[in-house]
């Protein structure tokens, strides 16, 4: 198993999320009804489990050894993924924010929610791309046998200790399955 196996594989539940997204933006911007309860459970999904989680197995473990490997982190390539990391963040505030300001009846906040959760889909998107043909082939390469098979044992450890053993091969995707 390779260090990267797990994050290629999460990418694909992110990518499901992404596309629940595209449908809910695409139901906004025609004047459908949408739950506010699925726009909390997307936000709560991408702040667990791609935030917390995943990113989390990227910044404190992954990042760091490619760094240790002696690739170098200010304007190379793990530098240019946290620098995206912040930018998703500051698009799913700004939907929290959207979201909150819907429920108090604020229409306004519609077009808000809808760019920032379209910014948010396609810069995730292009990151995923990014990692899985660039950064994840780069770390292979530099990041020696022995110590991916340790990276692996972190990821496990980080899931214990983030989300509960377990919790996103069983629930990642399915406790936030939105009914298309």
């Amino acid at each position: 198993m390779k260090l990267t196996d797990s994050l290629r594989e999460e990418h694909e539940v992110i990518k499901q999320m992404l596309d629940i997204i595209e449908i809910i933006i695409k139901n906004l911007k025609t004047g459908s009804v949408v739950d506010f309860n699925d726009l909390e459970q997307i936000i709560n999904f991408i702040t667990i489990f791609t935030d917390k989680y995943y990113h989390g197995k990227e910044e404190d473990i992954l990042f760091v050894a490619i760094e240790e490997a002696g690739i170098q982190k200010e304007g190379g390539p793990a530098g240019v993924m946290l620098q995206e990391h912040d930018m998703g963040r500051f698009y799913v505030r700004n939907m929290r924010e959207s979201i909150e300001q819907l429920k108090r009846g604020n229409q306004a906040y519609i077009q808000k929610f809808v760019e920032n959760a379209r910014n948010y889909a396609g810069l995730i998107r292009n990151h995923i791309y990014k990692e899985n043909n660039l950064l994840y082939p780069l770390a292979e390469m530099h990041i020696s046998e022995e110590k991916q098979q340790q990276i692996i044992k972190e990821y496990e450890k980080l899931e214990t200790e983030r989300i509960g053993t377990g919790t996103h091969e069983k629930n990642a995707y399915a406790d936030y399955a939105i009914k298309r």
